[in-house]
């Protein structure tokens, strides 16, 4: 009897091990599979880009970090110099992508672009929807244009208050501070991607005080020294502004990629003698903006 129970003991531990490796193989299976498929969808960017021989570039125009010839459609600019640098590194071609200051978060979350050469500030909002390289540059975020005889603003702060209308490009850095710290006065938002028109409302009198980044506010006057306006807050900016690259959400092997590159090129003073190259603040955290 206890012969025969032993037996069956037996047999039954038999088949529950049996029973045991079906399952952990049947898992194992699965869990390759899974496995597979992660590893499949996480491949990154700068596999395509390595295999391509080619970067899909996105821009808009924002000099002097990135210029257009309305003629020849050539681009150059302290962005498109850094970007060019880096191809040429890689060993890749670039494939330019013209996008908008309204369309390029959208434009760069759908894939249209790798990269987008622009200066990029992170903000919340934007952290949300795409990533951002390292800083590759500071600039006084916030300068103003007054007509010449306007004495009413001394400092920033006197921007807040009934009655002041404000103008400022749309999704810039100046935008979002005039929203936040001015809640008294009409802020009117114009196209982002053309600074001149939104610096212009002063003269025309659709607004009290045109605000944008400091080197966009330098160039206006340069170019408009014969109009009735002058720059405000141009020194000791009260905004520093860090910019960079933007990115694609999520695809950390490129993130990656691209700020140790950039790093190499702070390295070996590429962005510093660039800056130089385009009369600009010099790399690293100068704001002051040299004017040609």
């Amino acid at each position: 009897m206890m012969l025969h129970m032993n037996t069956k003991n037996k047999l039954l531990v038999v088949l529950i091990c049996i029973g045991c490796i079906l399952v952990i193989g049947v898992f194992r299976n699965h869990g390759t599979a899974v496995g597979d498929r992660a590893s499949t969808s996480q491949s990154s960017i700068l596999d395509r880009v390595l295999n391509n021989k080619a970067v899909r570039i996105g821009y808009a125009a924002y000099p002097p970090y990135v210029v257009k010839d309305l003629k020849t459609g050539a681009l150059s600019g302290y962005y498109i110099d850094i970007a060019n640098e880096l191809a040429d590194r890689m060993g890749v071609k670039i494939e330019w992508i013209e996008t908008t200051w309204n369309t390029y978060i959208s434009d760069l979350k759908t894939g249209k672009f790798d990269v987008l050469a622009d200066p990029m500030y992170p903000s919340v909002p934007r952290l949300e929807q795409i990533d951002f390289s390292v800083s590759i540059g500071y600039f006084n975020g916030v300068a103003a244009v007054v007509k010449s005889g306007d004495r009413r603003f001394s400092k920033l702060e006197d921007l807040n208050k009934k009655g002041i209308i404000i103008a400022a490009p749309q999704s810039w850095t100046a935008e979002d501070y005039a929203k936040k710290y001015f809640p008294l006065a009409t802020i009117k938002s114009y196209p982002g991607d053309s600074p001149a028109l939104t610096l212009s409302t002063v003269l025309t009198d659709n607004a009290d005080v045109a605000l944008a980044d400091g080197p966009s506010v330098q160039q206006y006057i340069e170019k408009n020294q014969d109009q009735a306006v002058k720059p405000l807050f141009l020194d000791n900016p009260t905004v520093l502004t860090g910019a960079g690259f933007g990115l694609p959400k999520g695809d950390y092997t490129w993130t990656n990629f691209i700020n140790n590159s950039l790093d190499v090129m702070t390295t070996d003073s590429t962005l510093k003698n660039l800056a130089k190259k385009y009369h600009l603040y010099s790399y690293g955290v100068e704001t002051k903006f040299v004017p040609q």
